[in-house]
């Protein structure tokens, strides 16, 4: 089944793969975790630079197949779930992003992603956040959070021009985001700037314009859902979402930094 929010449909498991286009013109796929994934995961997050993987998790060590099974299990979204971006490398279809989210209760989240060092600056992060922030609300969260090094400007940046509303606070050589999940005028418009920004490079392409067309038409459509969401969201007030109870354990899976992009 595939999850949508504001008309958007959302990557799923046993789903159709979603196709999202990078900064610099190339296609990937996206789509939710599954089990069978965890080899790759194991490869993917082995083959981080030693940069990458320190603002991931905080240390250079991999993580264990016990957390790694925790990022392919998205069958629950309402307590978990992650995307992975997928692309030929070397002739091989291959993991080059992950976001994930894990419960935190009282309808919060943590928040993390990693991009591989060869596609970082492309987008990913920033098209991984704004799926995952819909998958979570259209769950029930309120709000994600996220552990950030100072140094990780990629990251901050990510979150500060997502347009979502945002708290920070510095502590123990750390800075702890919270992004608001509710839709705001700027993220709104941010999206819907990125889809335009990727529907004209299609349009551009050999035999791509009627499609292209297609595209700017379903965006605005879009446009009119999302803003149509929003405005019933201020009119009956951001709590509409049940309180969920804290679930037992929620410290043991927590997966350390915000990510590195």
């Amino acid at each position: 089944m595939q999850v949508q929010i504001a008309g958007v449909a959302l990557p799923s498991a046993d789903g159709p793969e979603s196709r999202v286009i990078l900064r610099d013109g190339t296609v990937a796929t996206i789509r939710t975790t599954v089990p069978p994934d965890l080899a790759a995961l194991r490869r993917f997050f082995h083959d981080l630079s030693p940069e990458s993987h320190w603002r991931r998790f905080f240390t250079l060590a991999d993580p264990r197949d016990t957390l790694l099974e925790c990022f392919c299990d998205s069958a629950n979204p309402e307590r978990q779930a992650s995307l992975v971006v997928l692309r030929q490398v070397e002739g091989e279809l291959r993991p080059v992003a992950v976001g994930s989210y894990l419960d935190l209760g009282k309808g919060e989240a943590e928040a993390a992603f990693a991009v591989s060092d060869a596609f970082q600056g492309k987008g990913l992060g920033t098209i991984l956040l704004e799926r995952l922030a819909a998958m979570a609300a259209a769950n029930g969260f309120r709000a994600f959070e996220a552990t950030v090094l100072p140094d990780n400007r990629a990251m901050l940046e990510v979150f500060h021009e997502s347009g979502f509303e945002i708290r920070s606070k510095s502590e123990r050589g750390s800075i702890t985001v919270r992004l608001s999940l509710n839709p705001t005028t700027d993220s709104v418009a941010l999206a819907e700037r990125r889809r335009i920004r990727g529907t004209g490079y299609l349009q551009h392409q050999p035999g791509t314009v009627a499609r292209g067309s297609e595209q700017r038409a379903e965006c605005r459509e879009l446009l009119r859902q999302i803003l149509a969401v929003l405005g019933r969201i201020r009119r009956h007030g951001a709590g509409a979402s049940p309180e969920r109870a804290e679930p037992a354990g929620r410290h043991e899976h927590r997966t350390h930094g915000a990510g590195c992009l």
